[in-house]
């Protein structure tokens, strides 16, 4: 009997895990859905954004120590770091992790500055020695990304001294079922890029040719941290339906596996009392 019971408190647990997963499954899927309606927007705003500055960045005297640093030896890189803002989302972070730390070294001159987006990423960088953590947002959403995307533009522009690299590592959406970890060099500025337009119309700008450049070059940052922050949590709710359906999977397998179990103990206890009954009467 008290087989049974513990069989029962296993089921009784699972179903209520069932529950927690599928309602998280949904979530994760409802986000999603609202998320993938969302990137192509984002994509082709990022695209007509380098189109339009690109060119102007490039012709311009005027090269600003945030965007185009001179520092070789890149004494003082800045790096930011985008993981899953909750967990339970399968083996999401624990890849961009590996493979943030298979291509992140610094040499002694190197004095490294850390901007962490998601709880996972705050955890490691504060175990980590020698780093300089100049801003932490555990949670991105939807309710505020443009805020974690202006934080971290004053972070890279309004410093007291300018950044001699900023780069990014994020998990970038490839499809539904591949989040891919990737690197994404921000600064110094990259004016060579495929979303250039070499053949585009002569415009006459009222600004002075400095003002112009350096507002265009922050616009352009400014939209390559939003689409890395958007790809890093589309990533996540699409790794978190996968890792909750396939929860609500195997909790399946596991009642009915455990439902077959209690009904072979229940069946054996049935037998055991109708053969002692018959015995008593004979």
């Amino acid at each position: 009997m008290s087989q049974l019971i513990q069989i029962r408190h296993r089921i009784k647990a699972i179903q209520k895990t069932q529950k927690i997963t599928r309602a998280m499954r949904l979530i994760a899927m409802s986000l999603y859905s609202k998320l993938e309606r969302q990137r192509g927007h984002i994509s082709e705003y990022m695209k007509e954004i380098c189109t339009q500055n690109l060119p102007i960045i490039a012709e311009s005297q005027h090269k600003s120590p945030i965007f185009f640093p001179e520092d070789v030896l890149d004494s003082s890189p800045l790096i930011i770091i985008c993981t899953s803002s909750k967990s339970l989302c399968g083996g999401l972070n624990n890849s961009f992790l590996k493979f943030f730390e298979k291509n992140v070294f610094f040499e002694d001159h190197q004095r490294p500055s850390f901007i962490t987006i998601g709880q996972k990423a705050s955890d490691y960088i504060a175990k980590k020695k020698r780093c300089n953590h100049v801003l932490e947002i555990r949670d991105v959403s939807s309710s505020n990304i443009e805020e974690a995307q202006r934080k971290i533009l004053d972070v890279i522009c309004k410093s007291e001294k300018s950044y001699s690299s900023v780069t990014g590592y994020y998990s970038n959406l490839k499809n539904f079922f591949v989040q891919e970890p990737t690197r994404e060099q921000l600064i110094p500025f990259n004016t060579t890029t495929e979303n250039s337009n070499p053949k585009r119309q002569l415009v006459t700008y009222e600004q002075s040719s400095e003002m112009l450049a350096e507002r265009a070059a922050q616009q352009t940052i400014s939209v390559y941290v939003l689409h890395m922050l958007f790809q890093s949590y589309i990533s996540e709710n699409a790794a978190r339906f996968i890792a909750m359906d396939q929860s609500s999977n195997n909790a399946k397998k596991y009642l009915e596996a455990l439902a077959l179990e209690y009904n072979k103990f229940r069946q054996s206890i049935i037998t055991r009392e109708i053969s002692e009954l018959s015995s008593n009467l004979d």
